[in-house]
């Protein structure tokens, strides 16, 4: 289960410095002098070889990490994102103060508070712990504990509780009850064969965030007004919700050991002469982190002193009263969480005293394994803290007789549907179980499709980043049978997200081919006439020739959209004449360099002759640096590897044996050119942006018409509940005299679009690599609504029911005119789902002595292949708007600079600045340097990339 929706990481000192502002100003610490007077008269200065005034033997010393820290805090531009972190905790401090002595207020009277671990497992299969938000569907522990609580105890008693999470953000829980339940008496029934138990008849409880009310009135819009994100979810009912996450902190915030594992990885690491990631001394790193993690701890445990001295009064009567002998913790003994309740005494100005959940031995005694890794979420963990709940029950209730029930949490079986074998002549390309003699397989494919060339680049590149590559067909498999959270919409925008096996509730996987005249669609039949015309010098298909390729908007000098790319759009929509307005150096909307586009979109013979006049002119160095990527001819082996995996993983061959696998997904086999590389290639124009009805009047600049094309690596649809629609014309009759009615059937599906990364990268959404699938996603749509007969427009009165030639779009569409009582078809596309499928890495480390080489790996070790986050864009999402202002820009931009309207020599300069020349490709940088030389002299290039 892959946590997605956190919105912000915590991982630097002055981050927890900046959190904790409003209890270090209380305690009225506010710069390092201070706050090292707090630790050394607290005795918190044991970070080992600390003498006050003295140098270690690094020359680090902690008077200059804590000095650094502040001024890194007391910056605003690096904690403004911080701000409704540290109103959080302005607002807790004002809470806790709170005390009324006719009518106590404060949140913590006659409460039973819980110090909660921070960290908490968020995959049942790794025990991998995070310390992200107990709001978070991958949360375990507060799935868990809801699930445990729900039908065991009435909501009037578990609102004595209160959950506190020892975190850099000290969330703190509530139970709460659903409100859709709020308004149903909440009566309360023994069961007869259990007369000490008791269940809730209409009551679903869950936890809300004890600040919640103060900080969606008062935090949130203060935020908002900002253009900032606030909090998200501060409620929890389960793990299926849609919803958006808050903070996530990195357990090497307070953890030496979480470091120490990553360098475990390698030897080497640790040598004397070692260095970290190339950068930075490992023994002067390892130290500094020391120190960090020392007084990350220490700021911890001034913060968790004051939250408790403040409950103390409030709570310590209750405590009496139920017999519990000190502040209940429940974390694991050696915890991080443990060492800064520990702390805490040094700092604390009440009696505090604490008690372990389960005794003296801790919440993981008796464990059946030797070293539980679950934590907190545990069985047996969980089980304790159920049993210290139910025996404040039996007081609270006066029912003396403890139930028989037991928790029983059982995690989560996660099935790998298909598991992987990597043998024989190319171990790099995984076979799926099963398929190892059976034939053709992928490893027959290899053979019959690649080079030796080819399958060299391939064989170097898996050897030294020790990755291996399998067929699309077992990626979708997993794809459609895992459960994930997924994001809905840019992250930009909205960061909720939802459950994807849910989004999968009730609708049918299919391929494109089994869309009635989907193949018969001229976006694909004149793509597929154009892309067999030819081949090109890597043997594969010629390229489709068009004014935009999707593929350019994954080129690295893509525009981040980041808030302030959004504020500037919206400040051009805002234009009363709906135009974005221009510049010296041609439209202001940022959409990346589209000198780079052009590059792309030149044929590889005529950019290789630039290459290789301009290579002439480098200095041998530039040359030498040009050949380590490419090959003598020129080829990008970046480009030729590429080529290789994906023909691979995608080409179709009679009886594969890998679209059996398909059958694991509830999909019947198929060739995989019914659901790959598919080619379309479609003209826009003034008409089709009226009929997406954008926003934006783009048509006053779109002044002929341009054509894109796409090759998307995959694409599936999920086909939803069909609806009808019945109309009638009360005012024409037929020759009978009846009115015609006319009944249309909408086939309704979802679209999904996967794109293939070779590079080896943790997966990950990145701008650039989601314009690109989303926007594959939007023209399959707009061309599938098109062709296939959809005409919502004729609402709007724009382009009405009838297509670009006149005809009748239902006509084109069912072949029959309209009579009484006809029936028709027409399709419609609602969701985009766009997913990465990247490959799975394992970190290379560098050998000694030698930084330009990597270790090989034996293929034992090798891993599968990884999705990134799902990510879910609905018809309304803004990003339609935004792919046709970028795509409009973008053209016009292209024909500017290749007609001499934009100053070549000035565009390049402008991209210059904005820093994006240095992330170009070397292959493209040569070519544009050579290219502006040439524009000098001859003021436009459209004669040069034709």
């Amino acid at each position: 289960m892959a946590e997605v929706d956190s919105i912000f990481t915590i991982k630097q000192l002055y981050s927890n410095i900046e959190i904790a502002r409003a209890f270090l100003t209380a305690k009225g610490i506010n710069d390092p002098a201070l706050l090292l007077e707090a630790l050394k008269n607290s005795g918190g200065l044991r970070v080992a070889a600390y003498k006050k005034g003295a140098k270690s033997s690094s020359e680090i010393s902690l008077e200059d990490v804590l000095t650094a820290a502040f001024v890194e805090a007391n910056d605003q531009k690096k904690v403004g994102r911080l701000k409704k972190y540290r109103m959080h905790g302005e607002i807790l401090l004002d809470e806790l103060k709170k005390h009324d002595r006719t009518n106590n207020n404060n949140p913590f009277h006659k409460k039973i508070p819980i110090l909660v671990n921070g960290l908490c497992v968020t995959d049942y299969r790794s025990g991998r712990k995070s310390g992200i938000d107990p709001y978070s569907n991958s949360h375990l522990f507060s799935t868990l504990f809801i699930e445990a609580v729900n039908g065991r105890f009435p909501f009037e008693f578990l609102d004595m509780f209160r959950l506190v999470y020892v975190q850099p953000v000290p969330y703190i829980q509530t139970p709460a009850v659903k409100e859709e339940f709020s308004e149903i008496s909440t009566h309360y029934s023994s069961r007869q064969d259990s007369p000490n138990e008791f269940y809730l008849d209409n009551e679903l409880i869950g936890l809300e965030e004890m600040l919640r009310g103060r900080i969606e009135a008062e935090v949130n819009p203060e935020i908002h007004a900002k253009n900032g994100i606030g909090f998200g979810a501060l409620i929890k009912f389960g793990d299926i919700i849609p919803k958006r996450g808050n903070s996530v902190y990195d357990p090497a915030l307070l953890s030496l050991k979480q470091i120490e594992q990553v360098l475990k990885a390698s030897p080497d690491l640790v040598s004397e002469d070692a260095t970290f990631n190339g950068v930075i001394d490992l023994k002067k790193y390892l130290e500094l982190k020391r120190y960090e993690i020392h007084l990350n701890t220490q700021v911890m445990a001034i913060k968790f002193a004051q939250i408790l001295d403040l409950m103390f009064p409030h709570i310590i009567e209750t405590m009496k009263e139920y017999g519990i002998r000190g502040i209940p913790l429940y974390m694991e003994k050696t915890s991080d969480s443990a060492r800064i309740i520990e702390n805490t005494l040094a700092y604390s100005e009440t009696p505090l005293k604490f008690h372990f959940v389960g005794g003296e031995q801790g919440i993981l005694a008796s464990t059946p394994e030797l070293m539980p890794f679950m934590g907190i979420c545990h069985p047996t963990a969980i089980g304790r803290l159920i049993g210290f709940i139910e025996n404040v029950y039996m007081t609270w209730s006066k029912r003396f007789v403890k139930s028989a029930r037991r928790v029983n949490i059982k995690p989560k079986e996660i099935i790998n549907k298909v598991r992987y074998q990597s043998v024989d002549e190319y171990p790099f390309f995984l076979l799926e179980n099963g398929t190892r003699d059976k034939h053709p397989n992928i490893h027959d494919l290899a053979k019959e499709i690649l080079s030796e060339d080819e399958a060299g680049h391939v064989r170097e590149f898996a050897y030294t980043h020790r990755i291996g590559f399998s067929r699309i067909e077992p990626r979708i498999v997993e794809l459609m049978t895992r459960d994930t959270s997924i994001y809905c919409g840019f992250r930009t925008m909205d960061k909720s997200n939802r459950r994807w096996l849910q989004e999968l509730d009730g609708k049918k996987i299919i391929t494109s081919d089994m869309i009635p005249g989907f193949f018969e669609m001229p976006s694909i039949k004149n793509a597929r006439v154009n892309d067999n015309s030819g081949e090109n010098q890597q043997g594969g298909p010629q390229r489709i020739k068009s004014d935009f390729r999707g593929s350019e908007f994954s080129l690295p000098t893509s525009p981040r959209l980041d808030h302030a790319w959004f504020a500037k759009y919206y400040e051009h929509i805002s234009d009363d004449e709906g135009s974005f307005g221009t510049s010296d150096t041609g439209a202001s909307l940022d959409i990346g360099c589209s000198i780079e586009k052009i590059i792309t979109s030149m044929q590889r013979e005529k950019r290789k002759e630039l290459l290789k006049e301009q290579l002439s002119r480098e200095a041998q160095d530039v040359v030498e640096e040009f050949f380590r990527t490419h090959t003598q001819e020129m080829e990008s082996i970046f480009a030729i590897r590429g080529t290789a995996i994906h023909k691979v993983s995608s080409t179709p061959l009679d009886g594969l044996v890998h679209y059996d696998t398909l059958r694991k997904a509830g999909i019947e086999p198929r060739a995989s050119d019914c659901y790959t590389e598919t080619p379309f290639l479609h003209t826009i124009t003034a008409k089709d942006l009226c009929y997406l009805k954008s926003h934006t009047d783009l048509k006053h600049r779109i002044t002929r018409p341009f054509t894109v094309s796409i090759h998307p690596d995959a694409y599936l649809f999920l086909e939803r509940e069909d609806t009808q629609d019945t109309y009638s014309d009360g005012e024409k009759s037929n020759s009978e005299g009846k009115i015609n009615i006319e009944r249309r059937i909408t086939k309704n599906y979802d679209l999904i679009i996967l794109d293939t990364k070779t590079n080896r990268v943790t997966p990950y959404p990145e701008h650039k690599y989601l314009l690109q699938t989303f926007f594959y996603g939007w023209l399959i749509k707009h061309i599938v609504e098109e062709e296939l007969g959809l005409c919502e427009q004729g609402i709007s009165g724009q382009e009405g029911q009838y297509g670009k030639d006149g005809q009748n779009r239902d006509e084109q569409n069912s072949g029959e005119q309209s009579s009484n009582g006809q029936h028709r078809e027409r399709v419609k596309v609602h969701n985009i789902y766009t997913v990465l499928n990247k490959n799975a890495f394992y970190r290379g480390f560098y050998n000694k002595g030698d930084t330009k080489r990597e270790e090989p790996m034996p293929h034992a070790t090798y891993r599968e292949q990884k999705f990134s986050p799902i990510t879910l864009f609905t018809p309304d999402d803004i990003m339609h708007e935004v792919i046709l202002n970028m795509l409009g820009n973008i053209i016009e931009e292209k024909e500017g600079i290749q007609h001499g309207n934009i100053c070549f020599a000035d565009y390049k300069s402008q991209q210059e600045k904005h820093g994006r020349c240095e992330k170009c490709y070397m292959e493209h940088q040569l070519v544009c340097k050579l290219l502006k030389e040439k524009s000098e002299k001859e003021g436009k290039i459209n004669r040069l990339n034709m």
